[in-house]
């Protein structure tokens, strides 16, 4: 088997996690926490890690690392990591819940170098205080490169972790690993480019795609100022059937995110005329694509919903929420998907210079970042351990100072709120939040 390319959604998500192109704090890469019920004691840190380290050789996507081509001037490849994968995990000091989200807190603020490593791994111990665990928790948080993958492949991957062994045959993959990138590859690239850019260019032009108009968007300064560090995280636990009164768990958490943003502005005596939140959005069909090469990550589309605030019914506001999120979909996923595969032909310097373009974007148009997965069922296991719950610790960049995420396991979802030193009262949105679920406001 030839060794391939990387895809370009994968190309992509490497050069926006440079840190001369990146905007997120710490280059974007996805942190979850992993925590496991171990009743009087936890596992010895050695057992921990040596087990991950057997589940790890079970999946290729976790033993490579980013190979860049001469001179930058083609893909990067997929390489073979020959990093043992149990020194890729960290024994944590802190034994409370509240140290351990002070510590992860800082994690997203250390960026992966994928080139080095597309994964990293930490480990605390005999935790007390974990919500919902009674005695003590063992709490393993994952740190994975969004050029390996994206939120729906690092579901895959905790659950084979965890001891889903149908995870194994689902978890996306790279292709062939290369042992370098050579000279004829990159040769070969070159002469393909300026085709492959006018059929691009051709296909994009006739498919019209709906590009996000945001010139009537209005940034509000307690939600968008520019911080430079996370500076809160909110946990908390929900009922899955708490979260489904205005239609599924992302409608509900868009509609209890709209009531309780404008519940917080109005008690910091803050006014706005419209918000709105972005999401990423799987599209129906993108499965069904003939992509050239294997691609780590789904091509999703990073929808932004219109909150309808004022409407003072929180039914009818529900009832808009979805009728927004639905169109918007639908009209971007028609686009999304006529373009999809012909963008995998792109020349690598197109990503390079879209990447760099968008390093230089201050201010996104939207107001809040919202993500909701559900990891399947709670069935889990490390050593015997079960996983109590999962946490999906929010991505935020300067002009996006609030996120969210919300992760089901069994019948339980977990509440991640995040913000950045730019937003007042942050523990404020999360207790009207968690009041908007609850239908109290």
């Amino acid at each position: 088997m030839n060794p391939v390319r990387m895809s370009a959604l994968d190309a992509t998500n490497y050069y926006n996690c440079q840190k001369k192109y990146g905007n997120y704090f710490g280059g974007g890469d996805m942190t979850s926490l992993i925590v496991l019920d171990s009743g009087a004691e936890s596992p010895s840190f050695d057992d921990i890690r040596g087990a991950l380290a057997a589940r790890i050789a079970l999946i290729p996507a976790l033993r490579e690392k980013v190979l860049r081509s001469p001179g930058d001037l083609a893909y990067p490849h997929w390489g073979t990591d020959p990093t043992a994968p149990e020194t890729k995990f960290t024994e944590m000091p802190g034994d409370s819940w509240g140290a351990v989200l002070d510590t992860v807190r800082s994690i997203p603020l250390d960026g992966l170098e994928p080139l080095v490593s597309a994964w990293r791994g930490y480990v605390w111990r005999n935790v007390s205080g974990a919500p919902g665990v009674a005695d003590r928790a063992t709490i393993i948080a994952t740190k994975v490169s969004h050029t390996l993958t994206d939120g729906r492949g690092v579901s895959q991957i905790q659950r084979a972790l965890f001891g889903d062994d149908a995870a194994l045959a689902v978890i996306p993959g790279h292709g062939n690993p290369s042992a370098k990138v050579r000279l004829s590859h990159v040769l070969s690239e070159l002469a393909r480019a300026p085709w492959n850019l006018r059929n691009f260019q051709r296909v994009a032009r006739s498919a019209s795609p709906s590009l996000l108009d945001s010139s009537d968007f209005v940034a509000v300064e307690e939600l968008n100022g520019r911080g430079s560090r996370f500076a809160f995280l909110d946990v908390r636990h929900v009922g899955i059937t708490d979260l489904r009164w205005a239609g599924t768990v992302t409608e509900t958490g868009l509609t209890a995110s709209s009531i309780a943003l404008e519940a917080y502005l109005a008690k910091l005596g803050v006014s706005a005329r419209s918000l709105s939140a972005q999401l990423p959005v799987v599209p129906k069909g993108i499965d069904t694509l003939s992509l050239p090469v294997p691609s780590g990550n789904t091509a999703g589309i990073g929808v932004v919903v219109d909150l309808a605030v004022g409407t003072l019914d929180p039914n009818e506001r529900a009832t808009i929420i979805r009728r927004n999120l639905a169109d918007t979909i639908a009209e971007q996923t028609i686009s999304h998907l006529a373009i999809r595969e012909l963008f995998e032909r792109l020349p690598v310097q197109a990503l390079q210079a879209n990447a760099a373009r968008s390093a230089l974007i201050t201010q996104v148009p939207w107001h809040i970042g919202l993500t909701s997965y559900s990891k399947g069922p709670a069935d889990l296991t490390l050593l015997g351990d079960p996983v109590a719950f999962m946490v999906g610790v929010p991505m935020l960049r300067p002009g996006l100072g609030v996120a969210q995420k919300l992760i089901g396991l069994g019948d339980q979802v977990t509440v991640a709120i995040a913000a950045s030193d730019a937003i007042p009262q942050p523990e404020l949105y999360a207790d009207l939040l968690h009041a908007a679920i609850r239908r109290e406001i």
